[in-house]
This record gives structure tokens, C-alpha cells and sequence, in this order.
């Protein structure tokens, strides 16, 4: 397929954007000027040339504060392009490899479906265009944002160009209905059945169906049904599902809307995990403590007290808890809930014995796995490459010891085989909370005997609101039956 070449005068530099057959190919260099690139913070230009012969900027993961104590930096470069066509692009980034690299290297994405991550390693020699994945993006202006200060290892971070091409123009999902019943009676079970693509699986999301009926001859919303695949999402490519219904009265005239919608929260574990400091001022203490930096409530019931004579410090499942319960708090404040899962207090202090992995009498050893399950708030990700910055993890090494994170990242070989997850945690070896990296060939995926625990994997699922109608996904989701 052959392109034309446009070219848009940019304060003296070219941004070039060559056309394909539905989309633009889209590059930004860090030499042009405000709203294309933008920095944050420290940065400077750097020896080497990188793309076109320009010469790159950096900057590093860490920098001195006031008191001389080396602390995250926080610079952010940023790469903001418009999208006048709807669909899937990769997004590549350039930049020259080194032995002083930072080997952890957080970009962050604006999508259509929320903010997505990209870990890229940027040690080794040589240059180029690395892919940081598939995005969906809808109509209008977007970013790629690289962070240092949640990049890790190395002395510098790079920054230079970014790439923006289509791949495909097909929507992120689509559903239809395909078959519903003419009449419903009361108390007589009917069946829907759906059909749906979609590609959200290319950044690790799932969805869930929302089933709206109504009275056709009065418009009134009657019944909403929800399937969930039961507590582990969908995530296609495509496929049918069959959802039963059972109405408590007559709709002579019954009508259909199904929206297919995220059903994931993430990104409020997200925030409130990157707004505690990573600079030591909670340190790691296992024996005495309470495992929380602040005394957590819910429902006004104290769940869990911090009554440390050091209160600032934290133990692994007390922290992966505490963010828990405030990425919560956030979403309830939010959205006008105030429970979670509907649990009453008796059921959250068993979902908190759980969570700490305080019932092993009773096979319980998956700490926030094994909470979110039995409690129906969340699913197991049984598959490592489906995992997403935001999920939760129980740790099981092969040595026997255990651990409660929050998944980051891989580093994988050359053959796209995990070889390392970063993580965020708090652990003696970073002195309290900060990511970490774990080899995968010391964590215990096939438990041998009893004795044996599986590190296991699990995501929290959002509750249903009246605002998921309004997800970006359901623009291109939707399917009414008038």
C-alpha cells in the first residue's frame, strides 16, 4: 500500500504524518514545541543523537532532594497527538539503548478505555522504534507519557520520539442481540442471546454485559441484568453468551438495550498506590506492627488499628490492604456508595482475615485472591500474560516464603518469555514501600506437595453504577432492541 506524505510546519520543525488507507501515521519529536511535546521537571539534552539526527534528552529515575536523600524524580516528558479516526494503533517508541539505561522504564498511555502502561527496557546498544503495545483510541487528542519517577534501576531514563500508527479501524467491541423473547411472563425464565467482538484483550482489559428491559409502550426502564462470565470478565476476540432471565411481571412488549462495558477499577489502586512515598518514610517492619500506615474503617467499624509506636511503618498484606480499602474509599466517595461488595462489617473482617492470610487452618493461603473470590469482588487471572499494573498478587516462592504485592510489570527475553516482575510493596530489601523485582523462576506456579503454595493472581471488579451506560467502550458497544 503505498502513503502520501503531508507535512505540518511546526515552529520551524516537521511533524510528519503519512496518510493510510482509514488513520495517520503519527511522529513527535521531542524538539517540537508545546502542545505536541511537553516536559515536566528536570531534563536536558544528552551527548548522542537519536532520532533525525537530533540529539536525545534524558534525564535520571532518582534525584538529590533538600537533605541530600535520593528520591524518585519527578520529571514526565509527554507526546500529544489528535486522532481523527477512531480504532487500534501501536504506539512505538525511539531511543538509543546503554549500558546505564534504566532497564524499567513506565510509560503511560491515554486510551480510550482509561490509562494504560507500557515497562520498556531501554539497556543494551542500538536504536530504534520499540513497540509499547496496542491502544484503542477514540476521536481527539491523546498522550504518551513517560515517567521517571516510576522508572527504575540505571542512571538516565531517555526520552526522543514517538510513533503513532493504525493497525486496525474496527471499533473496541461490538455486540448484537440475536435472539429475545416476543413477551415476557411472570416468573418464566427466558434466555438472551448475545454476540460480541471485541479487542480490549490487547491491553489486558475485560468487560461485562449490562441488559437493560423495558415496557416499550411506556419507555420505563424495568429490570437490568448483569452477566460477568462469573466473576472473570469477557474478553474476546469474540463469541456468544446465553443469559437467563426471570421477571416478577407481564411486559406485553418488552424492549432490549445491552451495553458491553469495563468492569474494571484499577486505576484507582493506581493513584492512591503512586501517592505514598517511596523515599523511606515508611519503612518495612513485619513483627509487632499492624501492617497499615493509618487505621483503616469501614462502615465506621475499625477493621484494622494502627496502634504502632512507629506508626509509619508496614508490613506486605497490611499495605496491599490499605491501598485496597482507600482505592475504594476513593471510588465510593466518588460514586455515592458506601460499602463494598455490599459486604456488612462481620463479612469485611473475614474478608480482612483473608486478605492476611490469617486461616490457613482452613486452606486458605492466597491471601487477596482467595478474599476477593470467596466475597465475589474480584476474579483470578490464570494466565501471567493477561496481568495489568493494578492486580493484585499473593506470592509463593519455591523456597516457601510468601508475599502480598501489587503487579507493575515483566521484563521478558528475547522470545516475549517473563523472566522478572516488578512489583510495588513494602519489603526489607527497598526499606519499605517501593517497587521491587522477583525472577519468575523463583516463584512457585507448580506446587510439587502440600506443602507447596501457588502464587496466584486476582483483579478487582467495579461495582455496577448507572455511569457505566456512559463508558467510552458502550459508545461503540451498544445495542438497542426498540
Amino acid at each position: 500500500m503505498k502513503s502520501r506524505m503531508k507535512f505540518f510546519l511546526l515552529t520551524g520543525m516537521f511533524l510528519v504524518i503519512s496518510v493510510c488507507l482509514w488513520g495517520e501515521v503519527q511522529v513527535i519529536h521531542h524538539s517540537h514545541e508545546e502542545p505536541y511535546y511537553t516536559e515536566e521537571g528536570f531534563w536536558r539534552y544528552g551527548e548522542y543523537k537519536g532520532y533525525d539526527d537530533e540529539i536525545l534528552r534524558y534525564t535520571y529515575p532518582k534525584m538529590e532532594d533538600d537533605d541530600g536523600e535520593m528520591v524518585p524524580n519527578e520529571a514526565v516528558a509527554s507526546f500529544n497527538f489528535e486522532i481523527d479516526s477512531p480504532g487500534t494503533y501501536e504506539v512505538d517508541a525511539f531511543f538509543v539503548r546503554g549500558d546505564n539505561r534504566a532497564p524499567w522504564v513506565t510509560y503511560e498511555i491515554d486510551t480510550l478505555t482509561g490509562k494504560k502502561y507500557s515497562i520498556i527496557d531501554q539497556t543494551g546498544s542500538g536504536e530504534g522504534w520499540h513497540s509499547l503495545g496496542r491502544f484503542s483510541f477514540g476521536e481527539g487528542t491523546h498522550s504518551v507519557s513517560l515517567n521517571a519517577a516510576t522508572s527504575e534501576g540505571g542512571d538516565v531514563v531517555i526520552t526522543d520520539a514517538m510513533r503513532v500508527v493504525p493497525v486496525d479501524s474496527k471499533p473496541p467491541a461490538e455486540v448484537e442481540l440475536l435472539s429475545y423473547p416476543e413477551e415476557i411472563k411472570e416468573d418464566e425464565p427466558f434466555v438472551l442471546e448475545i454476540d460480541y467482538e471485541t479487542n480490549i484483550y490487547q491491553t489486558q482489559d475485560r468487560g461485562r454485559f449490562i441488559i437493560d428491559v423495558y415496557d416499550k409502550a411506556t419507555g420505563i426502564l424495568l429490570h437490568t441484568e448483569t452477566d460477568n462470565n462469573d466473576f472473570r470478565g469477557y474478553y474476546g476476540p469474540s463469541g456468544e453468551i446465553e443469559t437467563e432471565i426471570v421477571m416478577d411481571e407481564d411486559v406485553d412488549e418488552p424492549g432490549f438495550k445491552v451495553y458491553f462495558v469495563r468492569s474494571d477499577m484499577n486505576e484507582y489502586f493506581i493513584d492512591y498506590m503512586e501517592s505514598l512515598p517511596r523515599d523511606g518514610t515508611h519503612p518495612y517492619k513485619w513483627h509487632g506492627g499492624d501492617g497499615v500506615t493509618q487505621t483503616l474503617k469501614y462502615r465506621d467499624e475499625v477493621i484494622v488499628e494502627n496502634t504502632e509506636e512507629d506508626p509509619n511503618t508496614a508490613f506486605c498484606c497490611g499495605l496491599t490492604y490499605q491501598v485496597f480499602m482507600k482505592g475504594f474509599e476513593e471510588y465510593n466517595e466518588s460514586h455515592s456508595y458506601e460499602t463494598i461488595f455490599g459486604l456488612s462489617v462481620e463479612e469485611m473482617r473475614g474478608f480482612f482475615d483473608l486478605w492476611y492470610v490469617s486461616r490457613p487452618e482452613d486452606g486458605y493461603w492466597y491471601g487477596s485472591s482467595d478474599a476477593l473470590w470467596i466475597y465475589e469482588g474480584g476474579y483470578p487471572i490464570d494466565c501471567i500474560y493477561d496481568l495489568k499494573r493494578g492486580d493484585f498478587v499473593q506470592i509463593w516462592r519455591r523456597d516457601r516464603t510468601g508475599h502480598s504485592v501489587i503487579f507493575d510489570s515483566w521484563r521478558k527475553d528475547e522470545t516475549g518469555k517473563p523472566v522478572e516482575m516488578r512489583y510495588w510493596s513494602t519489603q526489607q530489601a527497598t526499606d519499605g514501600i517501593n517497587f521491587n523485582v522477583e525472577k519468575v523462576a523463583d516463584l512457585n506456579f507448580c506446587p510439587v506437595t502440600d506443602k507447596d503454595k501457588l502464587t496466584t493472581f486476582a483483579r478487582v471488579e467495579k461495582p455496577v453504577d448507572p455511569e457505566d451506560r456512559e463508558d467510552p467502550l458502550a459508545q461503540y458497544a451498544t445495542f438497542e432492541l426498540d
